[in-house]
C-alpha cells in the first residue's frame, strides 16, 4: 500500500498507521486532517508533512484501480448505461483520488456523500430509475438492502482486498472481476 510506504518514510510504522486509521475511521468519515492530526499525537510528526504525504498518494491513486475496471467502466458505458461513482468519505479527498484514478471519464457523475450511502440513495435515484449498486464493503450493501430501496446489489469481492474475508450477505451476486460484473448485469436486463 503506497499510503503505508509513505508513512513509513515519515518514520511511522505500519502498526502504528493502522492503529490511528481504525481509531479515525471506525464508521466515521476519513479526513487527511483527522488522520493526519491523529498521526500527529501518536508520533510527534508533523501533520502537514503527514498531509503533503497523503496528497502524494492521491495523485497517483490512478495505478490503485485494478486493472480491469476501466474496460469494465467503457463497456458499460459503451452500453448505454449511466456510471456514477458513489464515495463515501471527504469529498475533496475522494474528488481527488477520483480525478487521478482514470475513470471520470465514463462517469456521469462523482457523488461524494458524508452520509450512508444507504441514507443517500433514498433521496437521489428517481422513482422508476433501476440502480445496481457495485460495493465491496459487505456492511454497506446491507444496509442498502435492509432500506428497502429495491436497488440491485453486487458484491465485488477480489481476492486479497480489504474486505475479502467478510462473507457476501446472502441473496446478493458477488464478482470477482469487472468481467463478472458485466455478466451479472446482463443477466439482469
Amino acid at each position: 500500500n503506497d499510503i503505508i510506504k509513505a508513512m513509513r518514510d515519515l518514520g511511522i510504522s505500519e502498526r502504528v498507521y493502522q492503529d490511528a486509521y481504525a481509531q479515525v475511521t471506525n464508521w466515521k468519515m476519513f479526513t487527511p486532517e483527522a488522520f493526519a492530526n491523529r498521526l500527529n499525537r501518536l508520533t510527534g510528526v508533523s501533520a502537514e508533512s503527514i498531509r503533503a504525504a497523503l496528497e502524494s498518494v492521491a495523485e497517483v491513486s490512478g495505478h490503485h484501480v485494478y486493472p480491469d475496471t476501466a474496460a469494465g467502466f467503457e463497456t458499460l458505458k459503451n452500453a448505454g448505461h449511466e456510471l456514477y461513482i458513489l464515495s463515501w468519505g471527504d469529498t475533496a479527498w475522494q474528488l481527488k483520488k477520483i480525478k487521478h484514478s482514470g475513470l471520470m471519464p465514463f462517469c456521469k457523475e462523482v457523488l461524494s456523500v458524508s452520509q450512508l450511502k444507504a441514507d443517500y440513495l433514498k433521496t437521489w435515484a428517481p422513482a422508476g430509475t433501476k440502480v445496481v449498486l457495485i460495493d465491496d464493503k459487505p456492511a454497506e450493501l446491507k444496509a442498502v438492502h435492509d432500506s428497502g430501496q429495491g436497488i440491485a446489489l453486487i458484491r465485488m469481492r477480489r481476492a486479497g482486498a480489504k474486505y475479502s474475508d467478510q462473507d457476501t450477505p446472502d441473496g446478493m451476486a458477488e464478482a470477482t472481476s469487472m468481467p463478472d460484473v458485466l455478466s451479472i448485469i446482463e443477466t439482469m436486463g
